[in-house]
């Protein structure tokens, strides 16, 4: 079983890449699936998270207790889920910040694959999941039908090449 939380500050478009992501688990793997979102609508800029948990096992819970990956699209959201670390989770951070933990943490620099790339400072959830779906060796031609926009299509394989 695999257990993941994407997390980060509301506007950020964590729902619509957690959902572009069970999309893909649901029509391209044999696992079970289960999703469950919590939106910060008190304000703009609050806490969102997506919890995923997916394998062959079935589930009885869509709660993460303890997560394998933590996708973190903000950089400091992450540090409200160390309940839920594990000595061999790994959190993914979008920006090189001096951070200290237990687990292990891959910071990459999606600013500047921004930049390099000349996309539009709101493709880089787009960014993050890309790299996320590299390190889980998820990487297929099947991401095109899942992601329809070209821009985000194009975003999303900047983060399979970071």
């Amino acid at each position: 079983m695999t257990n993941i939380i994407f997390c980060g500050k509301g506007g950020q478009g964590i729902l619509f890449a957690s959902n572009l992501f069970t999309q893909y688990l649901f029509n391209y793997t044999n696992n079970y699936i289960s999703s469950s979102d919590i939106h910060g609508l008190v304000k703009r800029g609050g806490a969102v998270s997506s919890e995923i948990k997916f394998g062959k096992e079935f589930i009885y819970s869509p709660i993460v207790e303890n997560a394998d990956y933590i996708v973190d699209f903000d950089g400091h959201e992450f540090l409200n889920y160390q309940d839920r670390f594990k000595k061999t989770s790994t959190i993914i951070i979008p920006d090189n910040k001096e951070m200290f933990s237990s687990c292990n943490i891959i910071q990459f620099d999606s600013y500047n694959l921004l930049l390099k790339n000349h996309l539009h400072p709101q493709q880089k959830n787009m960014i993050i999941l890309g790299y996320f779906v590299k390190i889980l060796n998820m990487e297929s031609p099947n991401w095109k039908k899942i992601i329809k926009s070209h821009s985000n299509y194009l975003a999303f394989l900047v983060g399979t090449n970071g």
